[in-house]
């Protein structure tokens, strides 16, 4: 499909699966896209203030999220690396970050 330029949603909650086959991530919560990013081996979780990154900070914080590529660009100085998308869903999703 991507060969033909064509964008597929996929809705799961099998977030290995989604891993797998996804280009892009995106979180829903209460109906919100809290944020979306680019499929990575390791997810960052970086507070801070990135005003040029806006696409990568989670809805109504001060919290970002970035793929690999974007941490090793900014090289931020607090995060917290997440190897598991499954972790950084149970940050989220169930309320350990607001």
């Amino acid at each position: 499909m991507r060969e033909r330029g064509k964008t597929v949603l996929f809705v799961s909650h099998n977030l290995y699966e989604v891993q797998e086959i996804s280009d892009r991530i995106g979180f829903i919560k209460s109906g919100e896209t809290i944020f979306e990013i680019p499929v990575s081996e390791k997810f960052y979780l970086v507070e801070g203030d990135y005003p040029e990154f806006q696409t990568y900070r989670v809805k109504n914080s001060k919290l970002y999220v970035f793929d690999e590529k974007m941490f090793l660009k900014i090289k931020p100085k607090n995060y917290q690396m997440i190897e598991k998308l499954e972790d950084l869903y149970v940050k989220f999703i169930e309320g350990r970050v607001s």
